[in-house]
């Protein structure tokens, strides 16, 4: 049977169950380092920003 655009009904729930799988495990990540700079080479091409053109706290 098909669903989404065409996309077999297992596939998509198979889909939809991993991507809740894989959102858990992410949630119960714990980083050691702190949020920061990556590395030392800071300049305007490294800069990550968001659709408002400022940096993330």
């Amino acid at each position: 049977m098909t669903g989404l655009r065409g996309y077999l009904t297992d596939d998509i729930e198979f889909l939809r169950k991993r991507d809740r799988e894989l959102r858990d495990e992410y949630a119960g990540l714990r980083f050691e380092s702190a949020t920061g700079p990556v590395h030392g080479d800071a300049h305007v091409q490294n800069l990550m920003v968001d659709d408002r053109g400022l940096m993330p706290a």
